[in-house]
């Protein structure tokens, strides 16, 4: 049985919304009916967003667009651009960090098809690293 996940907003610090996208990639971000859609050479692309610990390791960006049929060749695509983030997101041996949680449409990807999980144009990405703390 899949699992659905309950995500707050509020982790994201209002991640939907304009941050900017890299030039070099040349992304361009487009705004419709309150939903941000990213696109390259207006092709619509995966959306990954990026909880503000890993910010600095993204350019800043709140999300970015990544291409790709599956999770895997996102991140690839991610990691192309933003290499820092590979060793917080994946093990050496490129499994996902046991500390990271990812889901895919609301979706934890653990309960999926792991990294092999299909992904569309419109797909959002989320990453979403544990936090520790508390008595």
């Amino acid at each position: 049985m899949a699992h659905q996940a309950n995500l707050t907003p509020s982790v994201f610090d209002g991640a939907v919304g304009g941050s900017g996208l890299s030039a070099a990639a040349q992304r361009r971000q487009e705004i419709t009916q309150g939903e941000c859609h990213l696109s390259y050479e207006g092709q619509p692309m995966s959306t990954i967003r990026i909880p503000p610990v890993l910010r600095g390791n993204a350019g800043g960006n709140k999300q970015v667009a990544a291409q790709g049929t599956t999770l895997r060749e996102a991140l690839a695509d991610l990691f192309e651009r933003y290499p820092a983030l590979q060793t917080q997101i994946l093990t050496d041996d490129g499994a996902l960090n046991q500390y990271v949680n990812v889901f895919v449409d609301e979706q934890d990807i653990r309960y999926q098809l792991g990294l092999e999980t299909p992904i569309t144009p419109t797909s959002t990405i989320i990453l979403l690293p544990a936090m520790a703390g508390g008595r």
